[in-house]
């Protein structure tokens, strides 16, 4: 099944960016964005308070061209220090199940909505997610 474009996903999507942090949208020759230039400009992001206690920036990894999506809500520590996503406990877990289901890391596209760890694990405050993109149903816990 190819995923349906829409204005309504496009907008949401240039929203989501410009809540990271990303004002400047790249573009190769073929007009197409590429993860690569996306990962170049989001890895300069100092649009908030956690790039100043960030170790690296936690863009994502797989295959660009996934059917299957997992996103997280932010980096933990041992993501942090390696600067890949879900690599800690829940990576392991994560890994496990992707392979129950017949698939490899490489398979797939995993991120995180937020890019930096905010410290101490904690949960990502207004303005970090504010920053870190408006995405609906995200806003706030409950």
């Amino acid at each position: 099944m190819k995923p349906l474009i829409t204005s309504y996903n496009v907008r949401n999507f240039m929203r989501a960016l410009k809540g990271m942090g990303v004002d400047t949208y790249l573009f190769d020759k073929g007009g197409r964005m590429t993860l690569a230039k996306l990962r170049k400009e989001v890895r300069q992001c100092r649009k908030c308070p956690l790039a100043a206690t960030r170790k690296h920036v936690v863009f994502g990894e797989g295959s660009a061209n996934a059917r299957l999506v997992f996103v997280g809500e932010a980096p933990g520590e041992e993501e942090d220090i390696q600067g890949r996503p879900f690599v800690g406990r829940a990576g392991k877990l994560l890994d496990q199940l992707i392979e129950r289901i017949g698939l490899g890391r490489s398979d797939v596209y995993i991120c995180n909505v937020l890019k930096c760890r905010p410290p101490g694990n904690r949960d990502p405050e207004e303005q970090e997610r504010d920053v870190n993109g408006r995405i609906k149903g995200y806003q706030k816990r409950r």
